[in-house]
């Protein structure tokens, strides 16, 4: 008799334990899972236009014409990328420039760039906005409104610029990468109205802000980043979800247990 007292409380405590550490991260990741599913599902990313831009490409800065305008609607948008620091034969920092309509719309700048070829005395260096990981073009249309805009997206992190060896470059940042971490975005409608948003990865953000900057890599989520982990030994499988579905089988069978000894059928 004793032993089965001590063998279902026991479950009970254990059961308690698993589920108080295992359920918590439980609802977050199902709460992140479904709310991605609702904004994918709401919001549709077209990639034509960007294959477009990387297609066709952008004039060389060096060259003394305007960059090759492109077309949404009755709107140009037009891209300027200036090198200004060389770091490697192909590596370089420099601004974008953006003009919308043929009137200036923003420069992000400072940002890492990379020639699709080395520089020599006979070929200068050649961009597109593909040669910059830190900046995107695309279509955005709400299914709920049927809206449809242009995104241009861009990390404008005031990251440092550090030469290493050979090809490589480094991006350093002088505190918490997360906490420096900031992006820029403008919304451009089919009337050549636009809207110009700017916000942290740690600060508080709007639903789309977060669509937007996850769409783009980065490591944000709307309740929790752990769906961004790469999975490990001990990451999602044995927790939280082994341990949350061990907890809840030995507390359901040290409660059971329990009634059955209540009841004197053991």
């Amino acid at each position: 008799m004793g032993k089965k007292f001590r063998f279902y409380w026991i479950s009970i405590s254990l059961g308690l334990i698993f589920s108080i550490v295992s359920l918590p991260p439980l609802f977050l990741l199902s709460m992140e899972m479904m709310y991605r599913t609702h904004m994918n599902n709401r919001y549709q990313i077209g990639n034509d236009y960007l294959q477009r831009i990387e297609g066709e490409g952008f004039d060389d800065p060096y060259q003394a014409d305007l960059p090759v305008p492109y077309t949404f609607e009755k709107n140009v948008i037009d891209a300027m990328i200036v090198p200004k620091k060389k770091y490697s034969p192909t590596i370089f920092a420099g601004d974008v420039d953006l003009y919308l309509n043929g009137k200036f719309l923003g420069i992000i700048w400072n940002r890492v760039l990379e020639s699709d070829y080395p520089v020599t005395k006979e070929q200068p260096a050649s961009f597109d906005l593909s040669n910059t990981t830190d900046i995107s073009i695309y279509t955005l249309k709400d299914n709920d409104t049927n809206q449809e805009d242009i995104i241009i997206f861009a990390d404008i992190t005031a990251y440092r610029i550090k030469a290493g060896e050979e090809y490589l470059l480094n991006r350093y940042y002088p505190k918490n990468m997360e906490e420096m971490t900031q992006f820029q975005y403008w919304r451009i409608h089919k009337d050549g109205s636009y809207d110009k948003e700017v916000f942290r990865q740690k600060s508080d953000r709007t639903d789309l802000q977060t669509f937007l900057a996850l769409n783009s890599g980065a490591n944000v989520g709307y309740f929790t980043t752990w769906l961004n982990a790469y999975p490990a030994f001990y990451f999602p499988l044995p927790y939280p979800l082994f341990s949350g579905f061990l907890g809840i089988f030995l507390l359901f069978h040290g409660v059971v247990s329990r009634k059955i000894k209540r009841k004197g059928l053991v």
